[in-house]
């Protein structure tokens, strides 16, 4: 029964949107039977849709729209781009946890337990990191080539080798870190 009434709504929630899109692309609206027809083709392309996401993907598609008819490549194209944003900020907004605790996220740090700083010395920029004075104590930090300090390099180093599974496989440890 749920099921159905999911189906409904999307169902829905698709007939209002292409009719919308029609009228604001200046369109004549489309008959009962072909308004039919393009929701049932449209509704087996937004299955990778959440239902509470096509009126924000439909939104989105037409902002982006520029010639031709409106295609429902365009509605997929703006979900796969919500769905990014909403990954990165996942990744972003995800806790660090160091010894079974879960750290508060400092504003300078963003729990690292490392700030980068930038330096001009001698008309050189020197880019590098130093401690933050926040609650971290853990430093699990991966950004290659910075210059670091020596327990900073350790911790890179028993990191990697305490995490090698293939999502690390892109990380090299430098000749000097391996002695």
């Amino acid at each position: 029964m749920k099921i159905l009434q999911e189906k409904a709504r999307r169902e829905d929630i698709v007939v209002q949107q292409i009719s919308s899109t029609r009228r604001q692309l200046g369109f004549n609206p489309l008959s009962e039977q072909q308004l039919d027809s393009w929701v049932t083709d449209w509704l087996k392309v937004l299955a990778v849709v959440p239902t509470e996401r096509i009126e924000e993907c439909f939104t989105l598609a037409m902002q982006h729209h520029r010639d031709g008819p409106f295609a429902v490549c365009e509605v997929i194209m703006a979900w796969t781009e919500i769905k990014a944003e909403l990954d990165r900020k996942a990744i972003q907004e995800k806790p660090i946890i160091t010894d079974a605790k879960e750290l508060i996220r400092c504003q300078q740090c963003f729990g690292s337990g490392w700030i980068r700083i930038e330096r001009i010395v001698d008309a050189r920029k020197i880019t590098g990191v130093k401690r933050c004075n926040c609650e971290s104590d853990k430093v699990v930090d991966l950004s290659p080539g910075l210059p670091m300090p020596e327990d900073f390099k350790r911790a890179k180093r028993e990191f990697i080798r305490n995490h090698s599974f293939n999502a690390l496989k892109h990380i090299e440890l430098d000749e000097d870190e391996d002695s």
